[in-house]
């Protein structure tokens, strides 16, 4: 009964974040911005196919603007764009296009903190399971 429960909620949470944000007045609380990680093969699940692993080894940077869009550069080449909202706590990811945007399910959830220039991200719902390993394996260092 849980997963049902759940499996209703998800969806719905996400978008009353999405709705709410995109018509808020004030400032999305959540600090727009560049951030950036790299990814080492020793930090690659070992689960992960040779495919995927080739892709999850690399510098990211993760760029949020104030128009509650986001892209997602690796070794220099687009990723995945798409749109984000947030709330002062959470952030909800939404792929939309890009060659590495998540086709499995393209909303991810995540609680946010921002620690002087670090950025932490822990997943509180996401299917995409090399999105939601490569977003939360460390914190993003802000750039800009």
């Amino acid at each position: 009964m849980f997963a049902e429960i759940r499996r209703f909620m998800i969806p719905v949470v996400a978008s009353l974040l999405l709705l709410s944000v995109g018509r808020a007045e004030e400032p999305q609380p959540f600090p727009a911005g560049v951030y950036s990680i790299t990814i080492d093969a020793p930090e690659v699940p070992a689960d992960a196919p040779a495919d995927v692993r080739r892709a999850l080894i690399a510098k990211y940077v993760l760029t949020f603007s104030a128009n509650g869009r986001f892209k997602t550069v690796t070794n220099g080449e687009l990723d995945a764009a798409g749109r984000y909202a947030s709330t002062a706590e959470y952030l909800v990811i939404t792929d939309e296009t890009g060659p590495g945007h998540c086709k499995v399910t393209a909303t991810g959830i995540y609680k946010w903190r921002l620690e002087g220039d670090k950025l932490a991200l822990e997943a509180v719902d996401d299917g995409c399971k090399w999105r939601r390993f490569s977003i939360t394996l460390k914190k993003w260092t802000k750039e800009k």
